[in-house]
């Protein structure tokens, strides 16, 4: 308690010794050094840390710069390479559309015989050509072959189709219009059976035409009559005066919005289709020998869009 009430006293002498004006001074100077002491140590912290701030965005900068130069690189290598493919997706059409002409060229003496039973001999299917057209001189020495076509595969309840290429493309025309004729009429029948019979076409015509189904079958069904041009390949079909084309779904989309027809349903989901050389064989087999059903005719239109297309 001595040593306290000591403290105390020598305190209070020095408090009468300063005078309030210094007394004030000297609060205010340490005031003033502990401020700034602290303002230069936070300015010292916020210094080092905008620093590395800094650092870090012009680094940030530099790799956002390489990355878009990096990016427009490419884009030019994109551009480019979308160019090239372009040419070849061009130049690809251009060879395939030529090989299908010329592989249709090759075939155009060819007629293509549906449902004829596998059983049958050449010189019997020959011979019943002859019988039921007198007048146009089958024989083994009008044609140059005639021949099955493909493998006969297990499992096949189908026959395969029968290819006869005549010597003379004419002849094969004269044929084909009066067996075309026969069919109209329910006179082409192979003992008492329903023959079909088609323009002997490449796989490439054939696929390209089955892309194309459900929207010809939406024309049949309006009794919209169609053609087919072979080279180069399209659905040709007249409307109003005009003479209209289509080579591919996207085309015949813009056909369909034009003569103003509702589009096929599902025509969104033919997708690229691998053709067989009898792969159509079994449905046509079942269509052919399904009976039909009797029912009022259709009336006829007057409508002949092909009459029209020629002049």
């Amino acid at each position: 308690m001595a040593t306290s009430d000591s403290e105390d006293e020598s305190q209070t002498k020095v408090m009468k010794v300063m005078k309030p004006k210094t007394f004030q001074a000297e609060v205010r100077k340490a005031v003033e050094e502990a401020k700034h002491s602290i303002t230069k140590a936070v300015t010292k912290i916020v210094e080092e840390r905008i620093s590395k701030l800094a650092e870090a965005v012009e680094m940030m900068a530099e790799t956002v710069t390489a990355a878009w130069e990096k990016a427009q690189a490419n884009e030019k290598k994109i551009n480019v390479l979308q160019e090239q493919s372009r040419k070849l997706k061009m130049q690809n059409k251009v060879i395939k559309d030529k090989l299908m002409d010329l592989e249709n060229r090759a075939r155009r003496s060819n007629l293509r015989l549906k449902c004829i039973p596998e059983t049958e001999d050449m010189e019997k299917i020959i011979e019943w050509m002859a019988k039921l057209m007198p007048d146009l001189g089958i024989s083994k020495d009008s044609l140059d072959r005639i021949h099955r076509v493909g493998m006969q595969k297990a499992g096949m309840t189908w026959p395969r189709d029968v290819v006869m290429c005549f010597g003379k493309y004419t002849q094969r025309e004269q044929v084909f219009k009066e067996m075309k004729a026969l069919d109209r009429r329910d006179q082409l029948l192979y003992e008492d059976k329903k023959v079909m019979v088609f323009e002997d076409l490449s796989q490439e015509t054939i696929k390209r035409k089955k892309k194309l189904r459900l929207f010809t079958k939406v024309l049949q069904e309006k009794e919209m009559k169609y053609t087919w041009r072979i080279a180069p390949f399209a659905m040709r079909m007249q409307y109003k005066g005009e003479t209209l084309f289509a080579e591919d779904q996207k085309q015949m989309v813009a056909l369909f919005k034009h003569v103003g027809l509702q589009l096929p349903k599902d025509y969104k989901q033919v997708h690229d289709l691998e053709v067989e050389e009898d792969s159509d064989s079994g449905e046509e087999y079942e269509q052919a020998t399904k009976p039909k059903k009797k029912g009022r005719k259709a009336e006829k239109k007057t409508w002949d869009f092909r009459d029209r297309a020629k002049k």
